[in-house]
């Protein structure tokens, strides 16, 4: 495949992705076939031992050698994703994931592009979490299409979500999610990545949606179903 998109040379921007950590020499061949391309690595995790659950068997090293030679080959861009609610993953280890990525953003390179994320709101049917899912430690909300399209009526995406795992709730999940995205703006300000204003605004944005959040909660506690005018109000404010 690089060996054809170098003959036929690319005008646009060619984003690759990779499932685990390759060699500098395969790097550097992604580099020849298409100068400036993007690379995607999704390791889910910090902790090797999450990844290992979730079948991505590979070390930090590995992962971090990966990143260092897709930038000496002329990567313009190294997207890193992260997911919290992954077998094993406690709220402590899903913010030790930003932790990590502070070493990562403070290499200096601005190419380097870490991303945290929930899974979800849906396990894919089908997935293999989602079939064996008690030998994944998932416990699940949705079984039927009925049940998954009842789920897009909720109040909230906390409400959507199809499962919980055995260590972190639906709340942990929320409250988690939450807590590391302003914990990776933050970085991201600090390291130089994004401007001081742009960090605010994600900030006041993020600390909207976990009061908004808090309102729903609210909302659920009291019994309040869909149809409460209370949550129409919330839904224009949205």
């Amino acid at each position: 495949l690089l060996h054809l998109l170098s003959k036929e040379k690319p005008k646009n921007r060619v984003i690759m992705e990779l499932f685990t950590p390759a060699s500098p020499e395969f790097l550097r061949k992604m580099g020849e076939a298409c100068p400036g391309f993007c690379l995607e690595i999704s390791p889910e995790s910090h902790d090797p031992e999450v990844r290992k659950a979730i079948g991505k068997d590979y070390t930090n090293q590995g992962l971090e050698q990966t990143i260092e030679g897709a930038l000496s080959a002329g990567c313009q861009r190294v997207d890193i994703f992260l997911l919290i609610g992954l077998t094993k993953q406690t709220p402590e280890s899903a913010l030790a994931s930003i932790d990590y990525c502070d070493s990562l953003l403070g290499a200096g390179d601005r190419r380097v592009a870490p991303f945290i994320s929930p899974l979800g709101p849906f396990l894919a049917p089908g997935s293999l979490a989602y079939e064996p899912a008690d030998h994944y430690g998932y416990k699940l909300f949705c079984h039927t299409l009925e049940d998954h399209r009842k789920a897009l009526e909720a109040p909230s995406w906390k409400y959507m979500m199809s499962y919980e795992t055995k260590w972190m709730t639906r709340d942990d999940i929320a409250n988690t999610s939450y807590e590391a995205a302003l914990r990776l703006n933050r970085l991201k300000a600090k390291h130089g990545f994004i401007s001081a204003e742009l960090a605010d605004a994600t900030e006041r944005r993020t600390q909207s949606a976990i009061a908004m959040l808090h309102r729903i909660d609210q909302l659920v506690e009291a019994g309040c179903g869909p149809e409460d005018e209370r949550f129409s109000r919330i839904r224009q404010e949205v």
